[in-house]
């Protein structure tokens, strides 16, 4: 094992007995002298690897982000009715939670605001924005109220979570949380349903047709354009309401191009169910990932990044030839290609350019 192989994984032992520790003592009592005996190390030995206990409990709050991503993740590559999504979800939210006692300590104990408070209220604004996903879908397929407000029904949908969440902590009976997500939503779907009944309907069974809320003014059409989510998520709100608004008046061939702090796993699997082709890519030393969306996965993306000059040049005037009327061509370019520009000028071939932080490029061309 190399040096920065063992700094990693000294970094992810340190992370993994915090969150341990969280299931014994409160956020707000947790100290790195506990931390630190939990390894068996010294606090200065702590302290090479992260510098304060924030940073360390900003290091948890990441590890478990990562882990419900992972695990929402799962979830909807295996389920396609919102329905079927939304029981297994909270039934895997549930298992996680049980399986880790840490957690809730962690999200009913709000630090004082500052980066803290933010990272955890964007952990929560993650869960309801995904279930307000499955909501909006489950109305489109006509098995929920048109006349609900997604993110509404879905803050009650995480909000039943996290009332047996603490009932249990505070019954001292965490394990077999699970076996409590299907009456839940049994509840929940009975609201959300709005049929004036106990029974929740069947999977697939239709609501009440209500009249469908006003939807918000779209926005104007973009072929390429960009979003940098970053600092939306810094603030602890998740965006995936504001990218489904960009992504809204877009056209098959159109790509919107994220900058996001992080891989956002569950956004990539939900893309891919609407149609979208999705690439993700870390970009250099800032952590930050590029993520593209192309709308209507037919209009690949083609990396010519490894290629040398002129190749890249030479394959994309080849490709741009061979468009038919309204035919998008996308590439991924080393560079922002200033010397094919006025050739394609010339061909009277529309394009659009985007440059990436790291330099890279993506050129959209289409013919008229």
């Amino acid at each position: 094992m190399t040096r920065r192989e063992k700094t990693q994984r000294r970094r992810e032992q340190i992370v993994e007995a915090a969150l341990a520790l969280l299931g014994e003592t409160t956020l707000e009592q947790l100290t790195t002298r506990q931390i630190a005996a939990e390894l068996d190390i010294s606090q200065p030995a702590l302290f090479r690897h992260f510098r304060s206990r924030e940073a360390i409990v900003l290091a948890v709050m990441d590890h478990v982000r990562d882990q419900l991503a992972d695990l929402a993740q799962r979830v909807l590559a295996a389920h396609d009715e919102p329905v079927a999504a939304l029981g297994a979800l909270a039934r895997a939210l549930l298992d996680h939670v049980s399986e880790h006692p840490g957690l809730p300590r962690m999200l009913f104990s709000p630090p004082p605001p500052g980066a803290l408070r933010d990272a955890l209220s964007g952990l929560v604004a993650s869960q309801v924005a995904l279930v307000a996903e499955l909501v909006r879908q489950g109305q489109q397929r006509g098995v929920m109220s048109r006349a609900l407000e997604p993110s509404r029904a879905a803050r009650a949908f995480v909000g039943l979570l996290q009332a047996a969440v603490l009932h249990a902590q505070l019954a001292g009976q965490m394990r077999g949380l699970g076996g409590e997500a299907e009456p839940l939503v049994a509840l929940w779907l009975d609201g959300v349903c709005a049929r004036g009944r106990s029974e929740a309907p069947s999977r697939g069974a239709a609501c009440e047709d209500a009249p469908a809320p006003q939807p918000a003014p779209a926005l104007p059409r973009a072929p390429l354009s960009a979003l940098d989510v970053r600092p939306s998520i810094a603030a602890g709100h998740d965006p995936l309401e504001q990218i489904l608004a960009r992504l809204a008046p877009l056209e098959p061939g159109d790509v919107l191009v994220l900058t996001a702090p992080f891989r956002p796993a569950p956004l990539l699997t939900l893309l891919e169910k609407r149609g979208c082709g999705v690439s993700a890519r870390r970009l250099g030393a800032d952590n930050a990932w590029s993520v593209d969306i192309v709308v209507g996965a037919a209009s690949a993306i083609e990396d010519l990044v490894d290629l040398e000059p002129p190749e890249p040049l030479q394959r994309v005037l080849e490709a741009s030839a061979r468009l038919a009327p309204r035919a998008v061509y996308l590439a991924r370019l080393p560079r922002v290609p200033r010397l094919l520009l006025p050739h394609l000028r010339e061909r009277r071939l529309a394009f659009q350019l985007h440059e990436y932080a790291d330099g890279l490029a993506l050129l959209r061309v289409s013919r008229p």
